[in-house]
C-alpha cells in the first residue's frame, strides 16, 4: 500500500484537479493507518464528487475511519 500511496501521489501532483485520487489516497492512507490523513482526503473528496452515491460510499468509509482514530 505504501508504494500505491507514493504513486497516488505523484499523479495528485500532476493533475491536482483529479478529485478522484483523493478517493484512493483516503482508502490508502487508512489502509496504512495514516486515520487523519485518510479523514482529511476523503472529507476533501467528499466536497468534490459531483455523484450523490460516490459521496455517501465515501461517507461510510469516512465514518469507519473517524471510529478507529478514537
Amino acid at each position: 500500500y505504501e508504494e500505491a500511496l507514493f504513486t497516488v501521489d505523484v499523479m495528485q501532483a500532476l493533475d491536482p484537479q483529479e478529485y478522484r485520487l483523493l478517493l484512493e489516497r483516503g482508502v490508502l492512507c487508512a489502509r496504512t493507518r495514516r486515520h487523519a490523513e485518510a479523514v482529511t482526503a476523503l472529507e476533501s473528496y467528499i466536497a468534490r464528487a459531483p455523484d450523490d452515491r460516490d459521496r455517501r460510499e465515501a461517507a461510510l468509509l469516512l465514518q469507519d475511519v473517524r471510529r478507529q482514530l478514537n
